[in-house]
C-alpha cells in the first residue's frame, strides 16, 4: 500500500496495488492499482454485496466469489471465542436488546482463514464467505450453519433507521408475542368495527406496492400499538423500518433512494413499509421549513419514484387530520385514514375490568375520557394482563 501527496491534507489518498499479495503474478502481467479517497471510503464494504475493503486488497483483479447465508441468528459469541486468532476486524459495542447485539455488542466481524483460504464476514444476521472460488466459499459458509441458532418465537420485527455522519444505517429490534393482540382487545382497544377494518388494511398494503397511511388521534390512543401488532401479523411478508421523529429528515436525504435501493437486493421478496411516527411536522401544509419533507413524501407514496421504490408509508400524527397538506391526502396515494379517539367513561371502565386496572375517577380528566395509556399505566400492580403502548415503553 502506497500513499500519495493528497492535494488536499483531509482527504489522503491511498492506492493499492491490488495484486501486491499474489507471488505467482507474472512479470508481464500490468498490475491494477486504484486510488481510495481514505476520506470516505467504507472499511466495511458499502452494502452487502460489497466485500470489505481488506477482502478487495487481498483479492485485487484475480477471482473472487461470495457465497452467502440466509438471514437470521447465529451464536457469535461462541464464534468469535473459537476462532478469535482469526478475526481482522471487529464492530462492537455494549450489547442490548437487538438481535445485534443480544451476544456481547458484536455488530459486524471479519475473520481471514489463512490456512483455508478464505474469509468471513459477519454483519447484522447475515454471514458471507468469500474465496478464490465458489465452491470454497460454499464450504466455509456451510461449516457456519452448525453456529446458527433457533428462531425464537416472536411478535415481528422492525429496523430502527438511524442517520449518523450522512450514513444511514438500521438496527434490528424484535417484538414480543404480546403485541399481537386478539380481536377482543382490539374490539376494546379501538371499537367493535376495528377488527375487520385491521384485516381490510392488511389486505390493502398487502396488495397495493406504495401508498400513503394515516393514523392520526391524541397521544396514548394506542396508534403505535396497532402498528406494533401489523408488524406480528405480517411478519412472514413484511420488512417494516422505523423512522424516530429526531431524524425523519432521513426520508429527504440525498442517499435514501440507495439505502432503499441495496435494502430491496437484500431482501427479495419482501414488502417494506416505512413507519414515520409523530410525524406532523413533515405532513403539514407545504412551509419552508418542511416543504422538502413533503415533496418527499409524494414522491415515495406516488409516482414514478413510488415506482421504483414500492414502499407503503404508515404517518401516524397527533394533530388534526385536516392540517394535513391536501396533497398527500389525494385519492389514490392515500391508502387508508383512522382516526383513534380517546375512550369515553363507559369504554374505559369496561377496558380496565378486563385487564385488571382500576379507572381514575371522572373528575381527573377533561370531559371525563381516557387514553389507553392513562389506563394501561394507573397506579395499580397489573393482575390479569400487562400491554406496552407505544414504540417508546
Amino acid at each position: 500500500m502506497k500513499t500519495q501527496k493528497p492535494s488536499n491534507p483531509l482527504h489522503p489518498l491511498t492506492t493499492l496495488d491490488l495484486n501486491a499479495n499474489k507471488k505467482s503474478v507474472s512479470r508481464s502481467r500490468s498490475k491494477v492499482m486504484m486510488n481510495i479517497d481514505l476520506a470516505d471510503i467504507d472499511s466495511w464494504g458499502a452494502d452487502a454485496c460489497t466485500p470489505p475493503l481488506p477482502v478487495l486488497a487481498f483479492y485485487g483483479a484475480d477471482p473472487l466469489h461470495r457465497f452467502a447465508l440466509p438471514r437470521g441468528r447465529f451464536d457469535i459469541a461462541r464464534l468469535t471465542k473459537q476462532f478469535a486468532s482469526r478475526i481482522v476486524r471487529s464492530d462492537s459495542r455494549p450489547g442490548g436488546k437487538s438481535d445485534s447485539e443480544d451476544q456481547d455488542g458484536w455488530r459486524s466481524v471479519l475473520f481471514h482463514f489463512k490456512g483455508f483460504g478464505a474469509w468471513l464476514h459477519y454483519e447484522h444476521g447475515t454471514i458471507s464467505t468469500y474465496a478464490a472460488t465458489r465452491r470454497k466459499a460454499m464450504l466455509l459458509a456451510l461449516k457456519m450453519e452448525r453456529y446458527h441458532l433457533k428462531d425464537k418465537e416472536t411478535g415481528g420485527s422492525f429496523e430502527l433507521i438511524s442517520l449518523e455522519n450522512g450514513s444511514i444505517d438500521t438496527e434490528t429490534v424484535t417484538l414480543g408475542m404480546e403485541t399481537i393482540l386478539e380481536d377482543r382487545i382490539l374490539s376494546l382497544h379501538y371499537g367493535e368495527d376495528f377488527p375487520k377494518w385491521s384485516r381490510d388494511y392488511e389486505s390493502i398494503i398487502t396488495s397495493k406496492k406504495s401508498g400513503l397511511s394515516i393514523l392520526d388521534g391524541p397521544p396514548g390512543t394506542g396508534k403505535s400499538s396497532f402498528i406494533r401488532h401489523l408488524m406480528g401479523k405480517l411478519k412472514s411478508s413484511h420488512r417494516f423500518f422505523f423512522v424516530p421523529p429526531s431524524v425523519i429528515d432521513v426520508v429527504s436525504n440525498s442517499s435514501f433512494v440507495s439505502f432503499w435501493s441495496r435494502q430491496q437486493m437484500s431482501h427479495k421478496g419482501r414488502q417494506f413499509v416505512l413507519v414515520l411516527e409523530d410525524s406532523e411536522a413533515a405532513l403539514m401544509k407545504r412551509a419552508a421549513d418542511n416543504h422538502s419533507l413533503v415533496s418527499s413524501l409524494l414522491s415515495v407514496t406516488d409516482g414514478l419514484l413510488g415506482d421504483f421504490m414500492k414502499i407503503q408509508v404508515i404517518c401516524t400524527i397527533n394533530c388534526k387530520y385536516q392540517d394535513i397538506d391536501p396533497a398527500l391526502r389525494r385519492a389514490g396515494r392515500l391508502v387508508a385514514h383512522r382516526h383513534f379517539p380517546r375512550l369515553s367513561y363507559s369504554k374505559a371502565c369496561s377496558l380496565a375490568d378486563k385487564i385488571g386496572r382500576p379507572v381514575p375517577s371522572r373528575e381527573e380528566f377533561f370531559d371525563g375520557d381516557f387514553s389507553l395509556a392513562e389506563i394501561y399505566n394507573a397506579d395499580a400492580a397489573p393482575q390479569q394482563e400487562s400491554k406496552i403502548i407505544g414504540f417508546a415503553a
